[in-house]
């Protein structure tokens, strides 16, 4: 009789299970998106397995994911109708046909494809970086921006300053870009200073933090959310830029949030005025034109976090933004609020992302099957993310540099390196994005212990300055090769 009893038990308890799961299949997609919100993925058995792109051409992979941003802009545009004074732009993105070219021009395409030692983005006569390009032809009549996510090895805006002064001084462009209301590393055109009034949280570390996170991964929220706070930005006389704006966040549709600034000499306070404001970015104009020293900005009133500053030039040219978080591996990224990363990637034309994470992992990392399954595992969430919520985006994944350690028997490096690299470019080809493979480009100059004795990085990997320069000049020449290649074959003169 129990025995009985027991399995009527179990029968029960299993039809409910099944009831339970089955209701949860077809009700996913319903909270999909707050699931992604908050870094929860769930994944398809192609996808875990690395095949979700094996047998879809690359045309037909630029048709899908327009089609998916105009299905986001219409949900995005209907959620915020009567607040918005900013209106969405698509950077709707089509692959250009290519060319029959002729025998002096594919000498040139070839001798160009050669420099690309150590940069892979052409994938059946078709480039992955093809939206940055179309940007770059349309630079002279318009701000194209970068963004480059990475660790503590470009906080601080090492190695991205240098590609940003080479970007601007071919294309056009000032200014910094994106700025956070602090900083642990130093800035040599700028100064800092949030005076203790803000908690500074950031997708890596505050996991758990209920303000959103920026496309940048930070969030600024108020000690005292009721009285005013106060945060302050030295602008170096050296530095050339056009406007100073704060983004911040909003609370509701009827937030007063007031922002007042002055410069450090001035006794009078002035009103910022609000350029755009929807239902999750309020954007305040500072400065409209060029004025160095020392600015005070007092928030009054409101509750909702501060996002960052732009310090930008010219309405054309590049602009590239850092994004730095400091021992970084990437999958805080996954915790960004997906509107925000769609509505900003189009209002700021962001044409590239560029991700550069993996170094943090390395002294931990085992070389078996299932740390590789872990690491594509983060990697595809994060570009998944990205190719959804930014689909008119160019993607590129910079490899892991080399890195040593000390033992009792002296410097080595570690074969983890290597691994990883491997890893991440052959998920990169899988994926059909842009891979620049920095674990290559040091270990052709004698690795890492070569680099140490000659200057250019410390053991644990880090970039002196002089290997900064030589880094950002290496990824620049190798990036406009590959847009005359495009140039070329897409009709156009080669890029001089």
């Amino acid at each position: 009789m129990k025995s009985n009893l027991y399995k009527l038990l179990l029968f029960y308890i299993a039809l409910i299970i099944g009831i339970i799961s089955i209701s949860w299949i077809f009700s996913y997609s319903k909270y999909k998106d707050i699931l992604t919100d908050r870094g929860i993925y769930f994944y398809s058995f192609d996808s875990l397995l690395g095949n979700s792109n094996k047998h879809l051409k690359q045309n037909n992979l630029s048709q899908k994911l327009v089609a998916t941003s105009d299905t986001i802009y219409a949900v995005n545009k209907k959620q915020i109708a009567n607040i918005e004074e900013y209106k969405y732009r698509n950077r709707n993105i089509t692959y250009k046909n290519r060319v029959e070219i002729s025998p002096s021009n594919k000498v040139v395409v070839d001798s160009l494809l050669r420099i690309l030692d150590h940069l892979t983005c052409f994938y059946d006569s078709t480039s992955s970086l093809e939206a940055f390009f179309q940007g770059l032809d349309n630079s002279n009549k318009e701000l194209l921006r970068i963004w480059y996510y990475g660790d503590s090895q470009i906080e601080g805006d090492r190695i991205t300053s240098h590609i940003r002064r080479s970007l601007q001084s071919q294309f056009g462009g000032s200014g910094m870009g994106y700025l956070p209301l602090s900083n642990p590393a130093t800035y040599m055109n700028v100064a800092l200073n949030d005076h203790d009034q803000w908690v500074k949280q950031n997708c890596f570390r505050h996991r758990k933090c209920k303000t959103p996170f920026y496309v940048s991964g930070l969030t600024f929220t108020p000690n005292n959310p009721e009285g005013s706070s106060q945060i302050s930005i030295e602008i170096k006389k050296w530095q050339r830029f056009i406007s100073l704006k704060l983004v911040c966040g909003t609370d509701s549709l009827n937030s007063k949030r007031l922002l007042l600034f002055k410069h450090s000499k001035d006794s009078i306070w002035d009103t910022a005025k609000i350029n755009f404001k929807t239902k999750t970015i309020t954007e305040f104009q500072i400065l409209n034109s060029f004025k160095h020293g020392q600015f005070e900005i007092k928030s009054i009133g409101g509750s909702s976090p501060i996002f960052g500053y732009y310090l930008d030039g010219a309405n054309y040219g590049i602009q590239l933004d850092n994004f730095g978080i400091r021992g970084h591996s990437g999958d805080g990224l996954r915790l960004i609020n997906n509107q925000l990363l769609h509505q900003e990637s189009n209002r700021l034309n962001t044409g590239l992302i560029i991700f550069q994470f993996g170094n943090n992992m390395i002294p931990y990392l085992k070389t078996d099957v299932k740390s590789k399954q872990w690491v594509l595992r983060i990697f595809r969430g994060i570009i998944n993310k990205y190719k959804y919520q930014c689909p008119s985006s160019s993607l590129l994944l910079i490899g892991p540099g080399d890195m040593g350690y000390e033992d009792s028997e002296g410097p080595k490096s570690y074969e983890s390196c290597a691994v990883l690299n491997s890893w991440l470019k052959e998920f990169a080809l899988k994926e059909h994005i842009a891979y620049f493979d920095f674990y290559s480009s040091i270990q052709k100059t004698g690795g890492i212990l070569e680099w140490r004795k000659n200057g250019l990085a410390s053991l644990d990997g880090h970039l002196s300055p002089r290997g900064q320069k030589a880094f950002a000049k290496l990824f620049k020449e190798e990036l406009l090769s590959a847009y005359s290649v495009y140039k070329i074959t897409t009709g156009n003169k080669v890029l001089k």
